[in-house]
């Protein structure tokens, strides 16, 4: 998942592009103004508004993209049949690879492509997924919701900040010089020095990254008894585990906050001071939670199928994301009445496929490591066939015989002895062209 709030800061300051935020900032403070109170409504004043955006949506999509003219008139159906939201689910889901099939058909046909933006966000397949946004409003109230939750952790979008993300540069500066951009890709031995020396010079307030990379930062600075200075870290674009979340915010000392957010537009999701869980931003979008037709044990697992508020030019509705989600039924304590998830387990390509064909969700895989040795630098599983695993471990030091006797005891005690596990010694892992390190490589295809 590529990130809007990134690719509106990848701009220099003396670039057009750099100055959207002041020509939208009427849009930005008018999105922060009714989030401030939107985020206190009631249940039913949050289905009273999200109906009334539904049938905006479903009527300008009707009278200006193709597609949906084509869906509704094959369907039957007029946008006045959808009378709340249960009845959503009489249109079918919109996949990634109806996207691509009817890419130019999603575009409405009232919005000029001169005042839009094309942009791409890379999935499990590898084959990017473009879409059109608008111009300057989009990334205005892409950026109120990020101001959201950053204010939840006491932080601001215009003050110092780093982004430890897919950047093809190993350090640039960015955003009128308030964005301090260190790549994931070069994240090695040799420039971590750089990136802390680099980062104390800089003295931001907030770190934004990928978990995967903000996790070998926090080893660095563990290993090394190095501190930063730092208000909070708002891991992005992976799933993160638990036992990543506890690493960071030990290490930094700060609150670790939780973003969940799409290119597309279509569902955005974040963590609030009391730190469990991500609410739903319901002003955002309708989030349908499908359990229907999940092959796991878990029961508490949900599809993410999105319905977006916020891009008229490219609108997606019932858009299955591939992404999975831990459900949960409490309330958060902070009081806001926002539908809450507990984690975003990632692609339907997380799972790891047994032997006797059981599909297994990665949480806690990594833990089994960790229980077992701490001369595990980073690790990362492959599958390629159905009821085997190989195991890349980029080692720190030598496991002991013990150690690697360990982790095959975890695994097979873990999956039921219905996996095969393999382990290889590697210096480096596989990282996605956008600088994400994807904790397990499955080449099943298994989204069905």
């Amino acid at each position: 998942m590529s990130n809007p709030f990134h690719q509106f800061w990848s701009a220099n300051s003396i670039s057009g592009d750099a100055l959207k935020i002041f020509l939208y900032l009427r849009t930005y403070m008018q999105k922060r103004q009714f989030l401030e109170q939107s985020q206190w409504w009631s249940k039913s004043q949050i289905e009273e508004y999200q109906l009334d955006q539904l049938h905006l949506l479903l009527r300008h999509a009707y009278h200006n993209v193709p597609y949906y003219t084509k869906m509704f008139d094959n369907l039957g159906l007029q946008p006045c049949d959808i009378l709340d939201i249960k009845d959503l689910r009489k249109l079918p889901y919109i996949t990634k690879k109806i996207l691509r099939d009817n890419w130019q058909d999603f575009r409405a046909k009232n919005y000029s492509v001169a005042k839009l933006d094309y942009i791409t966000t890379g999935g499990s397949t590898g084959i990017p997924l473009g879409i059109y946004v608008e111009r300057g409003p989009a990334h205005a109230t892409y950026t109120a919701y990020l101001q959201q939750v950053l204010r939840w952790s006491q932080c601001h979008f215009m003050h110092k900040q780093i982004h430890l993300m897919g950047f093809d540069k190993p350090w640039s500066y960015r955003g009128f010089g308030r964005v301090l951009a260190l790549s994931s890709l070069s994240i090695t031995s040799e420039n971590l020095p750089v990136y802390i020396r680099k980062i104390m010079k800089f003295n931001p307030e907030f770190i934004l990254g990928f978990p995967s990379a903000l996790t070998i930062l926090a080893r660095y600075l563990q290993e090394n008894n190095t501190r930063l200075k730092i208000k909070a870290v708002v891991p992005s674009g992976e799933t993160i585990e638990k036992w990543q979340r506890d690493f960071i915010k030990e290490t930094f000392s700060c609150p670790v906050s939780g973003l969940y957010a799409h290119n597309e537009f279509a569902v955005f999701a974040g963590t609030c001071e009391e730190g469990n869980g991500y609410h739903l931003f319901s002003e955002y979008g309708i989030t349908e939670l499908i359990k229907e037709t999940i092959t796991s044990d878990d029961k508490n697992l949900a599809h993410i199928v999105a319905t977006g508020f916020n891009n008229y030019a490219f609108p997606l509705i019932r858009y299955k994301t591939e992404d999975l989600c831990i459900t949960t039924q409490r309330q958060c304590a902070c009081g806001r009445s926002h539908p809450l998830i507990e984690n975003v387990i990632g692609r339907v390509q997380q799972f790891i496929v047994t032997k006797s064909n059981r599909f297994i969700p990665l949480t806690g895989f990594y833990g089994l490591v960790a229980k077992c040795t701490q001369h595990v630098k980073e690790c990362q599983l492959l599958q390629e066939k159905e009821g085997e695993v190989q195991l890349f471990i980029v080692p720190e030091g030598s496991l002991t015989k013990e150690e690697e006797k360990c982790i095959f005891q975890s695994f097979t005690n873990k999956f039921h002895n219905d996996i095969y596990l393999q382990i290889s010694y590697v210096d480096s892992l596989h990282r996605t062209p956008s600088g994400k390190t994807p904790f397990l490589i499955q080449k099943l295809s298994i989204t069905n």
